[in-house]
């Protein structure tokens, strides 16, 4: 098995290469999560793809790093992702987490992102 592992590639070299240094310099993560990697193939497929983790479990960015990745690779226009976050708490603390890179690479992308309260970010 150790052989089978080590012969696919790392789902994370499908992200973008400016998603990735935004995930390291702007975020400060050396790695991605378990749950995290082995989300990146099956949102960039385009499966319908359920993520179950505790809470504070990377389940936001599990989903938003490869359907970024894949808007940007495949120049999806228009309205094209829409995140429902489940909770007030959900809302905040996902918005703290994920909001530099998102708007960082949503601006790149010629792209908006809005929350509750707040006025979409623009480029």
């Amino acid at each position: 098995m150790a052989s089978d592992r080590a012969e696919r590639p790392d789902p994370v070299d499908r992200l973008h290469p400016v998603l990735l240094h935004h995930i390291v310099n702007s975020l400060g993560w050396p790695d991605l999560r378990p749950l995290q990697k082995a989300a990146i193939d099956p949102l960039m497929d385009g499966e319908d793809t359920v993520l179950l983790a505790p809470t504070a479990g990377g389940k936001t960015e599990a989903a938003s790093f490869p359907l970024l990745a894949a808007m940007e690779k495949s120049d999806w226009q228009g309205t094209s992702v829409l995140y429902l976050a489940p909770s007030k708490l959900s809302s905040t603390t996902s918005n703290r987490a994920s909001r530099p890179t998102r708007d960082g690479w949503a601006v790149r992308q010629g792209c908006g992102t809005a929350t509750p309260g707040n006025p979409p970010a623009s480029g």
